[in-house]
């Protein structure tokens, strides 16, 4: 291979990850009014299941656990999350990638609008850093650390306007 078309490799792969990093928010834990929301069904393929390497952490998770898989991650999040009325997001810091090989690390802010069950809303602005790993074709979440800190709801909503204001 020579160095342009490692080059080029890169690249695309930098592309590719960081469409993956704003996909995973921005649609996989994305919920409106009403929807039918699923680990499996959103969120589900864009780990890898099948790693022991896996580490997947978030500071929202009231007892701040570190999960070994996927499944621990549903676990974790699903009875919460789909219980919400609605979860709106908006990418404030794109992400940014380096790859090496078949490892890519990727981090990104973001913020979101979360309305509880009992229609409490809060907002929060987070920072996720993911190591995707490539296999059988395609890049997959190997680790995750979320941290977020807790904002007002005004603060959210202006900058849900102000990056997303097709959700206002």
């Amino acid at each position: 291979m020579t160095s342009i078309q490692h080059s080029a490799d890169t690249q695309n792969a930098k592309l590719a990850v960081a469409d993956l990093q704003r996909q995973w928010i921005l649609e996989g834990w994305e919920k409106q009014p009403g929807e039918h929301w699923t680990f499996d069904g959103k969120v589900g393929h864009f780990y890898d299941w099948d790693n022991s390497a896996t580490s997947l952490h978030d500071t929202f998770d009231p007892q701040l656990r570190v999960a070994r898989s996927p499944k621990e991650w549903a676990d974790a999040f699903e009875p919460s999350f789909a219980g919400m009325n609605s979860a709106l997001h908006a990418v404030t810091d794109e992400p940014d990638v380096l790859v090496s090989g078949d490892i890519a690390s990727a981090t990104f802010e973001f913020c979101v609008r979360l309305e509880a069950g009992d229609s409490k809303v809060t907002g929060a602005i987070c920072r996720t850093s993911h190591v995707w790993g490539f296999k059988n074709g395609k890049w997959t979440i190997i680790r995750e650390h979320t941290s977020c800190r807790v904002a007002s709801v005004q603060e959210v909503q202006a900058l849900l306007g102000k990056f997303e204001p097709q959700k206002l």
